[in-house]
């Protein structure tokens, strides 16, 4: 029996039943409608006659009952017959699309009843051939035992039975791996099993990558773990060509972490995005060309080098979702099941993303403590060496393993030129000479220092901007020019040169970084130059000031025992002098003692006394430590104690007052100050206070802005006469003094006779001392 008879008896059975019911309630309401008019008219008739015309009138009712029941019972039926074909065309379009193998099968006999197109393109045979089949010959023979137990099983216990890790064999004999879902229905009466059978081949391969994906990335890591996995996407899928590749989103290229070639590992490559089929991929979604890629990508199949027919791709994204790669797989032939490749590079490429996140990470850490490690031995290395010469070589040598260039080269800025401090190969065996002098504003170099910017080329040889041939000639294809400043002034250039093409752009923050050490040990360098040449200068200069102080010293020593001499020897002379002096006045002394000179007494008086104030100067020079110099006061104090015992005057009866500031003398204004001081107090001595009077003489000394000395000697004696006249006066001592202070001292003299005499001697002096 099919499963059409099933489907078919089964929905009519219940209609039939329900519509039986509904005719029951509305034949009983016709009988009543057709009865009260009928009996009605009937009323006034015999008994006979009502009988019969009763028995006809439930007749007549019975008659159209069942003439409705009839036609109504038709009517449901055939609703019941369009439903129940409705039902089972959905039903067989169900039964028949299915993408899974669906089988009706006998529980008693275990045969198949029936099965849908997805069993038999399953397992390759026909629809008449599957009718009829035994449920274990599904199965291989090692595990028909099994299939016939479940039967059994389910058929026993009813409900839903699941059955995993068995096979169905085909008719080639090759094994499909399935899953079944086995459940007990009831079918018009009839127990059926009804069994869905799901091919899970394509299943147990993606398991089975699965599985080895998680064991590679537990096994490898970084480039071993792409390696792997461009290996395991070409095995599970058979592919002919698979590449992991990075976006270089700057400048619009693949390059690839991970190649897999002709049946290998190849070496990595890099290709334009544009034109490429995976330009429709990074960022996108998975897309898939099952066939004639080479006509859809002519340019791509241009580059690629090799025929390819099919090409799957999918789009690898960072733990925040930003693109960052592709992964690519290449057929040479049509795909036949995209769906599966699109689900394996979709698993893949859920692990290879993050995977690529966490190699960019560690290598970018590991570039950080490289460089970190690089420049804190290069800052050493400058602190270590703080001379020129070793700055350079440390410069050099911590660029040359910091960033690993071919060549170089460090330049000092003086004016408008660059002077080459140092040019050093990463190789060394190569050698060139440079020229050591660069101007400013000239190639690459030397606009880096005239704008203080630096300046890269990808490729000097087709770059209008070098002109110094020496770079070409010397094979360098890519250069950078670093400007190093120091307080906002280029005080040189670090340049770094590669022999093969390389874009020293990705290395800009490193290098400007290594530019700032360098310029910082460059300016402590060109400093501690400046400061040897300063040592050096002032080493020098030092010696020759110790030169200079040694002959100064000695020079010194010898004018002070020649200054001892001369003291000595002048002091010796002032002492003579005095002598001398003393002498000459002892000799006056004796010879107004003689008779026959009493006119001349007084004459030879006065120049004894005269004679005295000039030896008392002599006397306080050689007795003073100063002997260019006389303290005035000191010597009016001892002139006036000489002068009251020359004359005689008691201190009681005339009293002398010396006030007022102490002024040094020079030897030559001493003398002719002294012989005015006498002459000027031994005229108040003698003149002033005749016959024993008393009085007061004055002396005050002032000194006018270290200029002029005023010297007052004033006494309240008798006073001048009234006809005194200093021109017409025939006397030596006030002609004397006024010889001595105009002529001499090239002073003044003002005389006032006012209530005694008043005498004020004004003259300048060069050198005025404070006495100590």
């Amino acid at each position: 029996m099919s499963a059409d008879g099933f489907v078919w008896d089964r929905r009519p059975t219940d209609d039939a039943a329900e519509s039986s019911d509904r005719p029951k309630r509305c034949g009983g309401n016709q009988a009543t409608l057709v009865s009260i008019p009928a009996v009605c008219p009937l009323m006034a008739l015999t008994r006979d006659d009502f009988l019969i015309t009763s028995v006809f009138g439930v007749l007549l009712a019975g008659i159209l009952w069942l003439t409705w029941k009839l036609r109504r019972g038709l009517w449901e039926r055939f609703v019941a017959q369009v439903a129940q074909r409705e039902s089972e065309t959905k039903y067989r379009a169900l039964f028949e699309n299915a993408h899974d193998a669906i089988y009706l099968i006998d529980p008693e006999t275990g045969r198949i009843l029936d099965c849908n197109p997805a069993a038999c393109d399953m397992l390759g045979y026909s629809l008449q051939h599957m009718r009829g089949m035994p449920t274990p010959d599904l199965h291989p023979a090692n595990e028909r035992q099994i299939a016939a137990e479940k039967l059994d099983q389910v058929r026993e216990r009813g409900g839903v039975l699941e059955i995993t890790g068995v096979h169905h064999q085909r008719k080639d004999g090759t094994l499909v791996p399935v899953d079944i879902t086995a459940q007990m229905i009831r079918l018009d009466s009839r127990r059926l099993v009804v069994t869905v059978v799901r091919d899970v081949a394509q299943q147990r391969r993606l398991e089975e990558t699965i599985r080895k994906l998680i064991r590679v990335s537990s096994a490898h890591r970084s480039q071993a773990f792409f390696e792997s996995v461009v290996c395991e996407l070409a095995e599970s899928l058979q592919a002919d060509s698979v590449h992991i590749g990075e976006w270089l989103e700057a400048e619009g290229t693949i390059r690839t972490i991970a190649a897999w070639r002709n049946g290998r590992v190849a070496d990595n490559f890099e290709y334009d995005l544009r034109g490429s089929p995976c330009e429709q991929i990074v960022g996108q979604s998975v897309r898939c060309w099952t066939s004639r890629l080479m006509d859809l990508f002519p340019d791509f199949a241009a580059w690629w080098g090799e025929p390819v027919d099919a090409f799957v791709g999918a789009p690898l994204f960072d733990s925040r979702s930003r693109p960052i790669g592709v992964l690519a797989v290449a057929f040479r032939r049509p795909i036949s099941d995209p769906s599966f490749c699109e689900h394996i590079l979709q698993v893949f490429a859920a692990r290879v993303g993050p995977e690529i996140e966490l190699s960019n990470a560690e290598r970018e850490a590991r570039q950080w403590m490289r460089e970190l490690s690089a420049l804190n031995a290069l800052s050493q290395r400058l602190i270590s060496n703080p001379s020129l010469d070793q700055t350079a070589a440390a410069a050099l040598d911590g660029i040359l393993n910091a960033i690993n260039p071919d060549l170089a080269l460090l330049f000092l800025c003086k004016g408008e030129q660059l002077e080459l401090l140092g040019a050093q190969w990463r190789a060394p065996t190569l050698r060139y000479k440079w020229e050591p002098v660069h101007k400013v504003g000239a190639c690459l170099c030397g606009l880096a220092a005239q704008n203080g910017q630096p300046v890269i080329s990808r490729d000097i040889r087709n770059d209008v901007r070098c002109s110094w041939e020496e770079c070409r000639e010397a094979g360098v294809t890519s250069f950078a020019a670093l400007p190093l400043i120091s307080g906002g002034t280029v005080i040189g250039i670090l340049g770094v040169a590669s022999r093969t093409e390389r874009d020293f752009h990705r290395d800009s923050d490193f290098l400007h970084t290594l530019a700032q050490a360098v310029s910082v040990g460059l300016q402590n360098s060109l400093l501690h130059e400046r400061q040897r040449r300063y040592a050096e200068e002032l080493e020098a200069t030092n010696r020759e000031l110790s030169r200079q102080i040694a002959e100064r010293e000695e020079a010194q020593k010898k004018l002070s025992s020649a200054l001892q001499q001369k003291v000595l020897l002048l002091r010796e002379v002032h002492h003579r002098v005095k002598n001398n002096l003393q002498i000459i006045s002892s000799l006056l002394r004796l010879q107004t003692r003689q008779k026959g000179i009493a006119a001349g007494d007084e004459v030879i008086a006065k120049s004894q006394i005269r004679i005295r104030a000039i030896a008392l100067v002599h006397e306080l020079l050689y007795r003073s430590s100063d002997l260019a110099h006389v303290d005035l006061m000191s010597y009016l104090g001892k002139l006036v104690e000489q002068l009251r015992q020359v004359y005689g005057i008691e201190s009681e009866r005339v009293q002398c007052h010396i006030e007022g500031v102490s002024v040094l003398l020079a030897i030559d204004q001493a003398v002719p100050v002294a012989l005015v001081l006498n002459e000027l107090v031994s005229n108040s001595f003698r003149h002033a206070f005749p016959r024993g009077q008393s009085g007061k003489i004055t002396i005050h000394v002032q000194r006018e802005e270290d200029q002029f000395a005023e010297i007052t000697v004033c006494d309240n004696g008798t006073g001048l006469r009234q006809d005194f006249d200093l021109a017409t006066m025939s006397g030596l001592g006030l002609q004397l003094v006024n010889d001595l202070v105009r002529k001499q001292l090239q002073g003044s003299l003002i005389i006032d006779s006012n209530g005694g005499t008043r005498f004020v001697v004004r003259f300048p002096i060069a050198r005025i001392r404070e006495a100590a």
